[in-house]
This record gives C-alpha cells, structure tokens and sequence, in this order.
C-alpha cells in the first residue's frame, strides 16, 4: 500500500495548482491551443476517442504501472495470486485516485473557460470575410443621396435614367467607423493576450 500510495500522493501533489504555485513548480504538461478545420483543439487532447495519444490515457498509463507493483508480490494466505483488488479496495487509494481524477478534470475545465477567450472571436475564422461585409453591407444601407425628389422621381432613379452608377445603398458612414474601431479594439485585445499562460 505504502508504495502505490507514495507515488499517488506524489502525482496528486504535481498536478495540483496550489502545491505548483507554492514551490514554483513547472507544470507538468504543456497544452497546445490550435486551429484545425476551422475548430480550436487542444494537442495533446484530454481524451483521444481515436485510441490516440491523450492526457487522461497518460495519467491513466501512471496509474496502472503504480498498481503493477502489487502484481510483482504472490500472495502469503493462499500461495495464488496478488493483492491487487484489496489495493484497488484500500480507502486511501480510493481517495488519492478520486483526487487524481478531480485534478485532471479540474485542469481540463480550465482549459476549456481558456479556449472560450478565442470562441468569442470565431466568426474570424468561421466566416468568409466577403459574406461578412455583404452582411455588414446590407444591414441599415442608405442611398448616399436621400430625400432628394423631382418630379416625382428620387435621386437613384434620376441617375439611372442618365445612366450613371451611383453603387449599391450601404450603411451610413458612422457604421463603417463603429466597426472599424470594433476591430481595432479587438485587434488589441488579442495582441495583448499572453503566452503561454499558466491556467490555475
């Protein structure tokens, strides 16, 4: 028990926030933010569905080789065996095992508040930037001469008839600035944005 024990203890003490803040430990796992398909993913991934490399399936591997210690000790009271499931039973191991898995989701929910910092920007890459501003071009949109008649025709309607162009109605000009002080801000925003970023 004392072995397995010690290096749970030991596990739980480096993957918990607190205990790496105090003795300004390194984490113990780098995780990438990246864009992939238009999709922001986190490599390593805290869990493969493809059978691949995770963080949980490498914690997972730990875990099983701390346990693989009491298969190495055949059992004193009946000459067979191991004493794996009265370790797996131990109350202690329950509980070190239960803060293992807590820390790791813990640190995955970190992540993901993280990841959401980029989510509100999406439409950056989700979006074509020509369907953008035909939206943005469509929203409000103005002749840029209004409330001009004669004759019962309006100015676009004078233009035409001399076959001049005067373009499509777009947004008054004010809308233009709000959107380019929008992305200026956001710009900054995201300029100012450290990393790589300790989550805890």
């Amino acid at each position: 028990v004392s072995s397995s024990a010690v290096s749970l203890q030991y596990l739980c003490e480096v993957l918990d926030p607190l205990i790496i803040a105090k003795h300004e430990m390194q984490p113990l796992f780098d995780v990438k933010l990246e864009l992939q398909d238009q999709e922001i993913i986190f490599d390593p991934p805290f869990l493969n569905l493809n059978n691949g490399p995770s963080l949980r399936s490498t914690v997972d591997g730990w875990l099983k080789d701390f346990f693989a210690v009491v298969t190495c000790m055949q059992r004193l009271d009946v000459n067979a065996g191991d004493y794996l499931n009265e370790i797996r039973e131990h109350f202690q191991m329950q509980c070190l095992l239960a803060l293992v898995s807590e820390l790791i989701d813990n640190t995955e929910l970190k992540c993901m508040e993280y990841r959401e910092t980029f989510m509100q920007h999406s439409f950056l890459w989700m979006e074509s930037i020509e369907d953008t501003f035909e939206k943005f071009l469509a929203e409000d949109a103005h002749d840029i001469v209004e409330g001009f008649e004669e004759e019962g025709m309006s100015f676009r309607a004078i233009m035409e008839r001399i076959k001049v162009d005067i373009g499509r109605p777009i947004p008054k000009l004010d809308k233009f600035d709000k959107k380019i002080e929008f992305f200026f801000q956001m710009k900054h925003d995201l300029s100012n944005l450290k990393t790589p970023v300790h989550i805890h």
